[in-house]
């Protein structure tokens, strides 16, 4: 299933937008070097202002503000790579499960930027990011863009359906026992949501919630390739690429609008 010219032609824009915000953020703090702007009180003050845009960062040192800084610029680097990946194949090919294992790795690492992104501006010690910190995170990129719905995978697949239909096991949807060792409350999450109950997504949190439990699928091993392709997923792995990669140019535009330092 390759991409479409439309869905290529959004990728190239999206990888504009996120370059052109992240330069701005550069030229606002005037160097790549973040040790540079952590150097002086008046630079930490007007980096704590910009950071400010979303949470007032607490940490009072030098290094911990420093790595606020490196872990935002990680995160634009790698979601650059995912988004302008061409044609993405793991394993012999191309074939179609290695084209579909492709952009299921090129989605973890589009998380794996955007994650970084998160626990930056979020000072999240932790492991993983829990959902409230992404609703968190998502009200305070302030996304002026409506979110475009995603539709689940067309039920009428025949192995999709067979899965579907499949008696519970474990008192679990059978679908989501073969996806690996799972908690209950996953019954009630989105990737149950969408993929078993066929609801679309409607959300830009819920976008970012389906994209993580989709990586974690992907990145444990219980989501293959060639289920990733009878399951009809290509198209969500491809679209969410984008969407993270929205996410995360909007984080830089907000820290940069009405600033001026130097």
């Amino acid at each position: 299933m390759a991409k479409s010219a439309k869905a290529e032609s959004v990728a190239q824009q999206t990888a504009v937008r996120l370059r052109r915000a992240f330069g701005a953020w550069l030229k606002l703090l005037g160097t790549e070097d973040v040790w540079d702007w952590v150097a002086t009180q008046r630079n930490r003050r007007q980096v704590r202002s910009l950071l400010s845009r979303f949470k007032p960062p607490t940490t009072e040192d030098d290094e911990g503000l420093a790595g606020v800084l490196s872990g935002l610029s990680r995160s634009k680097y790698l979601v650059e790579a995912a988004l302008t990946w061409a044609d993405p194949c793991i394993g012999p090919g191309p074939t179609r499960t290695a084209l579909a294992r492709g952009e299921q790795w090129q989605l973890a690492i589009a998380w794996a930027g955007v994650e970084c992104q998160i626990k930056a501006v979020l000072e999240i010690e932790d492991n993983g990011v829990k959902s409230a910190k992404i609703d968190e995170f998502v009200t305070a990129c302030g996304l002026a863009d409506q979110y475009v719905e995603l539709a689940p995978p067309r039920r009428e697949l025949k192995d999709l359906r067979r899965w579907l239909k499949a008696e519970r096991r474990f008192d679990r949807e059978a679908i989501l026992v073969y996806l690996g060792p799972t908690a209950k409350h996953e019954e009630k999450g989105i990737l149950c949501d969408w993929l078993v109950r066929g609801n679309s997504i409607k959300r830009w949190s819920d976008a970012l919630r389906l994209a993580q439990q989709l990586r974690h699928k992907t990145a444990h091993g219980a989501l293959s390739a060639t289920k990733a392709c009878t399951w009809g997923l290509r198209p969500a792995f491809r679209r969410l690429v984008i969407d993270l990669a929205v996410v995360t140019a909007r984080v830089f535009e907000k820290m940069g609008e009405g600033q001026e330092m130097g």
